[in-house]
Formats: C-alpha cells, sequence, structure tokens
C-alpha cells in the first residue's frame, strides 16, 4: 500500500516480503510470462513504497536476478536467509563462500541456521 511509503519518508527502513509460495510456483512450472508479469507489479509497488530492502528465502534467488532485479530500482538492497546453512560448522566459511549469491553486493543480509539450546 502506498501508506508503506510514509514510514520511508521518515526515515524507516522497509523491505518488502516476497511472496514465497507463489512465487516457488512460477518457479517450477517454468513460467516465465507469470514471473515476468509478477516482478513488474512488484518493482511498481516496491517504487510506489519507496521500499529499501526486498526479502526473500534464497530459494526465490533465481526470480529475483533474472525477472525481478531490472524492474527494481537500483538503490534496493536484499535480504535473504537460507536456514539450509548452518553457522557452526567448520567449513561454514568455505561453504557460504561458494554459493551463488555470496559475492551478490544487492545482498545485505544472509540469514543462516545457528544450532543452539534455543532453536526450534
Amino acid at each position: 500500500s502506498p501508506e508503506i511509503s510514509l514510514a520511508s519518508r521518515a526515515g524507516y527502513k522497509t523491505s518488502y516480503y516476497l511472496p514465497t509460495g507463489q512465487i516457488k510456483e512460477l518457479l517450477e512450472k517454468n513460467d516465465a510470462e507469470g514471473m515476468r508479469g509478477l516482478a513488474s507489479a512488484i518493482g511498481k509497488q516496491a517504487a510506489v513504497q519507496r521500499v529499501h530492502a526486498v526479502s526473500f528465502d534464497i530459494a526465490l534467488y533465481p526470480f529475483v536476478k533474472k525477472y525481478l532485479e531490472s524492474a527494481l530500482p537500483k538503490n534496493v538492497i536484499y535480504h535473504t536467509w537460507d536456514t539450509k546453512m548452518q553457522f557452526g560448522n567448520e567449513d561454514f566459511i568455505k561453504k557460504i563462500q561458494a554459493k551463488d549469491y555470496y559475492a551478490d553486493k544487492r545482498i545485505e543480509t544472509i540469514l543462516v541456521s545457528f544450532p543452539s539450546d534455543f532453536a526450534l
């Protein structure tokens, strides 16, 4: 909704949460037309809302790179999560550095799993 832009204008960092289920379904169907249409709609909404970022499950990264990125304002950054990655594994750094998304300059945040007594 355009009202979100009020929070952005007030200096708050806002993020657009991508529709995971819908995008996964489009990816599974390899529905290029559907992905282009959705990317265009999200890009327009992100511009209207003046969002600072988009947030998404790493499974959506192919959609983000191929369809959405060109529809977003250039200053929009990415927050993502890859819960298959576990911080604390001895080879965590090597594993995450080998991921195709690791060097992406637009990704500002990567959430990963951290096994602990409080993990649910």
